[in-house]
């Protein structure tokens, strides 16, 4: 996977990768349940009011990885 952004990752197939550990870190956050929910919340708001034809796939419920998909 190409790295786009710090915890954005292309995987050349469609999908954006996003690791909610590393989005934290860069925004000098603490990497907590609380804090992943809130950033996973943020970016989920963003994509369904700018992008409303995205899929989001959560992979993991503790927000480690999470996939979102153009046009599905």
């Amino acid at each position: 996977m190409k790295r786009i952004a710090p915890g954005a990752y292309d995987d050349g197939a469609g999908g954006l990768h996003i690791v909610v550990a590393e989005l934290l870190a860069d925004a000098g956050f603490p990497d907590t349940r609380e804090n992943r929910e809130m950033m996973l919340q943020a970016l989920v708001d963003l994509l369904q009011r700018e992008r409303a034809h995205t899929q989001i796939v959560v992979k993991d419920p503790d927000g480690v990885e999470h996939v979102v998909r153009e046009g599905a």
